[in-house]
């Protein structure tokens, strides 16, 4: 257990929203989302408190079988936010070296590279792409977030 991991959580999504609005929306969704425990899997005191709001409102008890929306923990929410932030910068890596081995493939030898919209219609500006610069950069970025995050990922785990 890290001490102090949901206010880490907290520190990094900060960042994520000034950097990377999108992804952090994204993380952010699966973190408050929980996860899914069968009523049997239930902790104790959630259970506990669950049991006692059904009884409240006079219904039934918790089903062994029944799906229950359990928050994750600090370190729960941290290994996912590692995770999530390793395989980005991974495939952000990966995919830039696709990119420059497809080139290579079909005998192009220009390594740039320009994205647009296939419909003539749309208007958002092409995004265009150096290949072997972007390759590089984006592996030095995957090694920088590796190094940054392994030291405390190693601390909590992976999130399975």
């Amino acid at each position: 257990m890290v001490q102090g991991s949901a206010e880490v959580v907290d520190q990094i999504m900060r960042t994520l929203d000034r950097e990377l609005p999108d992804i952090a929306g994204q993380i952010r969704e699966e973190i408050t989302r929980g996860r899914m425990v069968k009523g049997s899997k239930l902790p104790d005191s959630i259970r506990q408190d669950r049991q006692d709001a059904l009884k409240a409102q006079r219904l039934g008890r918790i089903g062994k079988d029944e799906l229950a929306e359990v928050p994750y923990t600090g370190d729960e929410s941290l290994a996912i936010l590692f995770d999530t932030l390793l395989t980005l910068a991974h495939s952000l890596t990966a995919n830039r070296r696709a990119l420059l081995g497809l080139l290579v493939d079909h005998g192009i030898q220009s390594n740039h590279v320009t994205f647009a919209q296939p419909d003539e219609t749309q208007t958002a500006e092409p995004i265009s792409l150096q290949v072997e610069g972007e390759a590089g950069r984006a592996e030095v970025m995957f090694g920088r977030v590796k190094s940054l995050i392994g030291p405390a990922r190693d601390e909590v785990g992976a999130w399975h």
